[in-house]
């Protein structure tokens, strides 16, 4: 989550940062490369752990929990559609709509109240084929009419639809594969049952977390299968490695996955015993995400458009965004400007944060389990 802020403040504060792809080689610096990239490890993470999260419900039945995940998917999608959309552009208008990581997350869940239902060997051979053979649809494409490139674009295919003159649909997370990402996630959850050892799950992590990152790397040397974008030698070795690991997010390749859930994995393996001070701090975040993910966008955004007007009027800022051209042309800040707006939004809204987890802990309101 905390990594996530990084991703949005550079969206919201750094030059160009909504215009220009940071992991573009040609024009990017490594320090602007990999304050990107490592933000790589946020998406996957949140939506393999939304399917751990699913399977460790406490629900007598799975009908019970199969329409929690249903309510809980339409809640999500209206929130991306609403609260997540606006606070993108701040137009009350809406002529822009981007289906972002909630959306997603949202489609993905309301599918998976009805894939619960299946047997648990057929979830997780859906979910290993889903990840390891989707980018054999990238060369498929649909443009014969709005609704069938639409249709594809929300099935597999970051795509800009112009619906008309007025209004316009982005979709940055397309189904596939990020179901086949949850079902995983889902899978996962059987390593955390309280009758499975520690030790033993630890150790499990590791190996597959290892077995991840060793096919990224294998596939990634051969070079022709799992990842649309090839890699290839700069004279600079900085420059060969950043684009050995540079891999595709929209949508994500079988490679980007690799490369982000295994290093997640031995993670999750060499820290489960660390509790201390630091580690607490961050966990409140971890505890409230939604709450977290929604404050932090309309922090970031405020603070971004109130930076504005010290150089272009109001009007010019209205325009600018309701105009989909983010903000006045020559607005921007430096990467140190944006690390310290991240560490600055961090600290700020963690009082909040954990005001909000003291309250969800104290109080029986039944929606708040959906915040």
């Amino acid at each position: 989550m905390v990594i996530m802020v990084l991703d949005h403040s550079r969206d919201f504060f750094h030059y160009n940062g909504f215009s220009e792809d940071p992991t573009d080689l040609a024009n990017s610096t490594p320090i602007l490369f990999f304050t990107r990239w490592i933000t790589h490890f946020c998406a996957p993470v949140f939506i393999f752990l939304s399917g751990t999260s699913i399977f460790l419900m406490r629900s007598t039945s799975v009908k019970e929990k199969s329409l929690f995940v249903f309510k809980r998917g339409l809640w999500l999608v209206l929130l991306s559609l609403t609260v997540v959309a606006f606070v993108w552009w701040f137009d009350f208008s809406m002529h822009y709509l981007a289906l972002d990581v909630i959306w997603v997350i949202g489609i993905c869940m309301i599918l998976f109240a009805g894939i619960l239902y299946l047997p648990f060997r057929v979830i997780l051979f859906f979910g290993l084929i889903t990840i390891a053979f989707h980018n054999l649809l990238d060369a498929t494409n649909f443009e014969n009419g709005k609704v069938q490139t639409l249709l594809w674009d929300l099935f597999h295919r970051e795509g800009l639809i112009d619906i008309n003159n007025h209004f316009s649909i982005f979709v940055v997370y397309p189904l596939m594969p990020w179901i086949g990402v949850m079902s995983l996630g889902y899978c996962l959850g059987k390593l955390y049952q309280k009758d499975f050892s520690p030790e033993r799950r630890r150790k499990i992590l590791f190996i597959l977390g290892s077995v991840c990152i060793l096919f990224f790397v294998f596939f990634r040397t051969l070079n022709n299968f799992g990842e649309p974008e090839l890699w290839r030698q700069y004279p600079s070795t900085i420059f060969s490695f950043m684009s050995f690991i540079n891999t595709t997010k929209y949508p994500p390749s079988l490679l980007y996955l690799l490369m982000t859930v295994g290093p997640s994995l031995i993670f999750l393996s060499l820290t489960e015993t660390f509790l201390n001070k630091i580690v607490k701090f961050f966990i409140v975040f971890g505890r409230v995400p939604l709450f977290f993910y929604l404050i932090h966008l309309y922090f970031l955004h405020l603070v971004a458009f109130i930076a504005t007007l010290f150089s272009y009027s109001w009007n010019e800022t209205i325009q600018a965004q309701t105009k989909m051209s983010e903000f006045p042309s020559g607005y921007g800040f430096s990467l140190i400007i944006v690390y310290i707006v991240w560490i600055a939004t961090v600290f700020v809204l963690y009082p909040i944060c954990k005001w909000y987890n003291n309250f969800k802990s104290t109080h029986q309101l039944w929606w708040l389990s959906y915040i």
